[in-house]
């Protein structure tokens, strides 16, 4: 099991290499949902626990039409490029995807195991980083090497990293740490598991309304039920500006995660995790027949919206003039999936988010 400075460890190096504008994507300051888990940050913003908080009977009239989502080119980036068969001791932690990376972390429990797996779009791993003289070793049909680079958990220090291109420019990468030693050998058995080829990544809503300049920049989903304890099918969309997709450094010298999650954000989640705290001073409103919640939390303005095993969250933290209009065009422009639980359902996220 990761000791929490470990965690904090891996948490800075991954967020350093985040989208940051004005540090637009730092870690928000509401309270998390039941423990935190990895932020994929992974920054995966957690719901936070059920408390109980009084709301306002006040009924807003600020009723608008649904925003009709305008027809938009599928975005290859919103694609599942890292999947893998678990063996019985392992189970998703988080997953976060970016313009140009997309990172997982994988928890062995009671094994004390934790691996990192990243795939970087063509072009942004430079494979200079990697030391002459590297020990091969064969990824399947590939010849990758062992090699000195950035410790995820440590990154101060360097680490075994085992190293693939499976196509032209594209690279993967496979740390593993177990019992508190860097192990190469499960690195390499776990990069020899990955697919990299594109597979849906479904999205529990469509978005069809977002403030001029910003867009969806990054995303973070845990993992479904079958392989976790923690509540499955959360899906968070971390908003910023459209520069802030090609933020991420051109070269990562190893392992580099992308940051989803913060005060700029569109989640959505399920399970118990539905039942996060209401903001400060919540006026409620109707937003496309369900009942919504707006108000603050910290420096955001938050508008929550309750469905059937699900909450939505939204949050603008001071990114554009007149924050609380723009949220209830962001609501009212979300399609949300019929089934909270039911992934089929959902739709295809290079489609569905911009």
């Amino acid at each position: 099991m990761r000791t929490e400075e470990d965690l904090r460890n891996a948490f800075d190096h991954l967020a350093d290499s985040a989208p940051d504008p004005a540090r637009i994507l730092t870690a928000p300051e509401h309270t998390p949902v039941r423990r935190r888990r990895t932020p994929l940050a992974l920054g995966v913003v957690a719901a936070t626990a059920a408390v109980a908080i009084a709301v306002p009977t006040l009924i807003s009239h600020d009723k608008q039409p649904p925003v009709q989502a305008a027809p938009r080119p599928a975005d290859e980036a919103w694609q599942d490029r890292l999947s893998l068969p678990l063996s019985a001791n392992l189970i998703y932690d988080s997953r976060a995807f970016g313009h140009r990376s997309q990172g997982l972390i994988l928890d062995g429990g009671n094994t004390r195991t934790t691996c990192v797996v990243n795939t970087y779009a063509k072009g942004v791993f430079d494979a200079r980083t990697i030391p002459a003289g590297s020990p091969r070793v064969k990824i399947n049909s590939t010849l990758g090497y062992v090699a000195a680079l950035a410790d995820p958990l440590s990154p101060a220090v360097k680490a075994k990293v085992v190293a693939w291109e499976p196509a032209p420019g594209t690279w993967t990468t496979s740390y593993c740490k177990v019992k508190g030693e860097v192990d190469p050998a499960k690195a390499t058995e776990i990069a020899r598991l990955v697919n990299t080829s594109p597979q849906r990544l479904p999205a529990p809503y469509r978005v069809g309304y977002l403030p001029a300049g910003l867009t969806v920049t990054s995303l973070s989903v845990n993992p479904q039920g079958d392989s976790t304890s923690e509540p499955p099918n959360n899906f968070i969309a971390a908003i910023g500006s459209a520069e802030d997709q090609t933020s991420v450094p051109q070269n990562p010298d190893g392992p580099v995660m992308v940051s989803a999650g913060g005060p700029v954000q569109i989640a959505y989640f399920t399970g118990s995790a539905a039942a996060t705290r209401l903001p400060k001073d919540a006026e409620r409103i109707s937003i496309n027949g369900r009942t919504g919640y707006l108000g603050s939390d910290g420096r955001a303005t938050v508008l929550v919206i309750n469905g059937d095993g699900f909450q939505v969250r939204i949050e603008l933290g001071g990114t554009v003039p007149n924050e609380r209009a723009e949220l209830i065009k962001i609501a009212n422009g979300l399609e949300l999936a019929p089934s909270a639980t039911d992934t089929s359902s959902w739709f295809d996220a290079t489609t569905a988010i911009p």
